[in-house]
């Protein structure tokens, strides 16, 4: 089975973006069985889209998980749309 996990680099409104961390960490890995296959996007609402149909193409994953990081916001939250 095989993971995609994006996270997105370092943002003008963010100090530190946590999700290039966690993708750095664990990209390449073996997680409870899943090949975790990392892939960081562009910070751009142009580009993001195409990028995360790229990566679903180039890796077939069973299962994706895209991260981020909104400035300010205390707790973990699922969103449908980035903010």
């Amino acid at each position: 089975m095989k993971l995609l996990l994006t996270g997105f680099p370092r943002y003008a409104d963010a100090e530190r973006n946590p999700s290039e961390h966690i993708v750095a960490a664990l990209g390449g890995s073996v997680v409870g069985g899943a090949e975790v296959v990392g892939r960081m996007l562009p910070v751009s609402a142009e580009r993001t889209p195409g990028a995360v149909r790229d990566a679903i193409a180039e890796t077939s994953p069973c299962l994706a998980l895209l991260l981020g990081v909104t400035p300010g916001r205390a707790c973990l939250s699922i969103e449908r749309t980035a903010v």
